[in-house]
């Protein structure tokens, strides 16, 4: 082999791969964006979901006699929340006291010779009292463990907890850690009575946890953690090359041509290669299904786990299965085929959908951790509430609405999605030639053009967002009063005024520098001191029925920015909270990015995506909903009064006045910030509020844009 040759076809492969800016942006450019998205997307909802679970309240019930000094100790603990056992059905039966058992000769070496054994009365009523209640964890001391306790000897109990249950599990650490409190507290109390403490002294409680799961119920907690994502996984992949090679494969040898000679319509061929897909995508899901499950079954019955761990599900759920996998079928196959019929040959197919597995498989990864449950929110999720039901089908089954909320709401997804794969092939240019352009940023770039193009400005975030996202925040944790001052300047503000410059865009047509009218000056005074006051507290009720912020987040949040903040004056605060961010980002987010948005797109969509940027920008997801609310506000501020110091004013006085209210109960320990959110406060600050809406909608000035009427989107 001549190595020179083979390093020229390499220089040749490599020089035709760059030559392809489409591939490079996918290959490169994309993952710059997406892996940071997903990454603190994901890990967001991942760390609330812990935290909400280890803040909740558990259920518990102290079963039995001789349970005064547990019922005593657990009394008013803020986690959880005791049952009445007098509300309990079946009665719990009659204690039999056991005794630790010997093992036997041939016993396993691990075995714990003390280990204390629950009569099996009591794990089956255990079992059956979880279930009808839905009780976290019981315990069932013996009817002597508070005389024994009392006489300085040692006191049993078992904790009951169920394995299936991801809420059992944490509330059984936390049951734990407080029992392990108990007998602390009770060794502190023996050996000041005592100087010298016999051994059984150092051991006042033994508590023993015991998992009363069936064999079936760990065997459905196992699957049901597995198989929903590789059944998901199986119908994206039972797509995928079907649905490639039917368009991108067929531009690609030239036969697209052929089949738009036959007399047939575009509906005609989306509907024949749609149901093509269709069936291929879930005849694999299928084979998939059955093979996994002859396979788990094989397993289960040669196995020495059997008694352990059972897999079973029945007829009815296998035909719920089967029907909820259709919705599921006909949006990926949708889906895959809109995307890929864009492409003009298979690679190019392939560096396009490749986002959308990362879309897929990371949520219904996420869904698969403990705390995520079927609700009616998350019902609503498409693809992640299809794995939820199934698990829950393979442990017990769910609410029926839950089942029809799921179903419509993925036929729901699904039809929207042919929908759009219908709209896409009714253009014969996309079938044709693949209806993207390069993306080229000479194109965008080209200085004819007074505002950007919508693709710059959606570009422009994404990179700026990434590297705010990670020098930013480097920047920040080192010193929050300069690090942010830094980043708002260098990665938004500068930025901005770069582009302008050396693209040579108009400054007025792109940042809406226009003179403010009066009323625009009016409402936004209006409407950013009262905002914190209507608007927020609204928003962040709403949200808290769904994503309620841990109390442990905001006060940990609290105390980093006090303890960086401390000892600066509250001019320099207000510099940094109000004055710096309304500059730096309304030229940023409803200057260069709303100016590079509305005039191809309708305004409100402009706007809506506009605020979901700003939104996004705050990384919290606690914090993304009423901040993209307060952008979208901002929005309408800037398209009614055509003026970009209006939402400057607006945005300033809204962080200034938040500040105020922040810095005041700062200084006040006795008050908090929901004892001045009262009728008092809120119906005169709403008469304002609406009073500032009233003045931006009336007839806007006869005033317009001489370089660019910013109002009408262009054709």
């Amino acid at each position: 082999m001549r190595f020179k040759q083979a390093l020229i076809i390499t220089r040749k492969e490599i020089l035709e791969t760059l030559k392809d800016r489409r591939t490079l942006f996918l290959m490169l450019g994309l993952p710059v964006i997406l892996y940071p998205a997903l990454i603190v997307g994901f890990g967001q909802v991942i760390a609330h979901q812990y935290s909400a679970i280890r803040n909740s309240k558990y259920s518990l019930l102290i079963a039995g006699r001789g349970n005064q000094l547990l019922k005593q100790w657990f009394k008013g603990d803020p986690q959880l929340t005791l049952v009445n056992q007098r509300i309990i059905r079946p009665v719990m039966p009659e204690f039999v006291t056991t005794k630790p058992h010997t093992p036997a000769a041939n016993a396993p070496a691990g075995n714990d010779p003390g280990k204390m054994n629950p009569p099996e009365a009591i794990i089956t009523w255990c079992r059956q009292v979880t279930s009808k209640y839905a009780i976290d964890i019981i315990i069932c001391p013996e009817p002597s463990f508070t005389r024994e306790v009392e006489n300085e000897r040692q006191g049993r109990c078992w904790v009951f907890y169920n394995m299936a249950s991801d809420t059992s599990q944490i509330a059984l650490q936390y049951i734990q850690d407080r029992l392990e409190a108990l007998r602390a507290h009770i060794l502190d109390e023996r050996q000041k009575n005592h100087p010298e403490l016999p051994p059984f002294f150092l051991h006042p409680l033994r508590v023993e946890s015991v998992n009363i799961a069936s064999a079936q119920q760990r065997g459905g907690y196992f699957a049901g953690r597995i198989l929903p994502m590789i059944m998901i996984i199986m119908v994206m992949l039972g797509a995928f090359y079907p649905a490639v090679d039917m368009t991108a494969g067929e531009k690609e040898r030239g036969t697209m041509e052929t089949l738009l000679t036959v007399p047939v319509t575009p509906a005609e061929i989306i509907a024949g290669k749609f149901i093509a897909v269709f069936l291929i995508a879930f005849s694999t899901a299928l084979a998939n299904l059955g093979s996994m499950s002859l396979a788990l079954l094989y397993m289960l019955q040669t196995g020495n786990i059997q008694e352990r761990v059972q897999f079973q599900m029945s007829i009815g759920s296998g035909m719920m299965v089967f029907v909820q996998l259709i919705p599921v079928a006909v949006l990926f196959s949708s889906v895959i085929l809109g995307v890929a019929v864009l492409a003009r040959s298979f690679k190019e197919a392939q560096n396009y959908l490749t986002p959308f597995y990362l879309l897929i498989i990371i949520p219904i990864a996420v869904s698969s951790l403990p705390g995520f449950s079927l609700t009616t929110t998350t019902a609503f999720f498409p693809v992640i509430n299809l794995c939820l039901l199934m698990r829950e089908m393979f442990i017990h089954s769910p609410a029926v609405e839950l089942i029809v909320i799921v179903l419509a709401a993925n036929s729901v997804y699904a039809f929207l999605a042919l929908w759009a794969a219908a709209y896409i092939f009714h253009h014969e240019s996309i079938l044709l030639d693949g209806g993207i352009q390069d993306l080229r940023f000479t194109r965008m770039l080209t200085p004819q053009k007074k505002v950007p193009e919508p693709s710059l400005g959606l570009l422009f975030a994404a990179f700026v967002w990434v590297v705010y996202l990670y020098l930013g925040s480097i920047l920040q944790s080192a010193d929050l009063f300069w690090g942010l001052t830094f980043s708002q300047i260098a990665f938004l503000l500068l930025p901005v005024i770069a582009t302008i410059y050396f693209a040579r865009f108009s400054w007025r047509a792109t940042l809406s520098l226009n003179r403010p009218p009066l009323r625009g000056v009016g409402a936004a005074i209006l409407c950013g001191t009262t905002t914190w006051l209507t608007i927020v507290p609204l928003v962040m009720a709403i949200q808290n029925m769904f994503l309620p912020e841990p109390p442990a987040i905001r006060e940990a949040m609290e105390r980093l920015i006090s303890g960086q903040l401390h000892g600066i004056p509250f001019a320099a605060r207000l510099f940094l909270f109000a004055l710096l961010p309304a500059v730096c980002e309304e030229l940023f987010f409803r200057g260069f990015v709303l100016g590079a948005l509305r005039h191809r797109l309708k305004p409100f969509h402009a706007i809506v995506i506009t605020g979901l940027i700003f939104g996004f920008y705050h990384i919290s997801i606690y914090r993304m909903l009423p901040t993209a609310i307060i952008g979208i506000l901002a929005g309408w501020f800037l398209l009614r009064s055509n003026s970009i110091f209006c939402t400057i004013l607006f945005h300033f006085l809204h962080n200034a006045t938040s500040l105020c209210v922040v810095t005041w109960l700062h200084q006040h320990p006795d008050m908090r910030e929901e004892q001045l959110i009262r009728v008092t406060t809120v119906v005169p600050a709403m008469l304002l509020f609406l009073c500032g809406i009233w003045l931006l909608k009336q007839k806007k000035s006869p005033q317009k844009n001489d370089d660019y009427d910013l109002q009408t989107p262009r054709s």
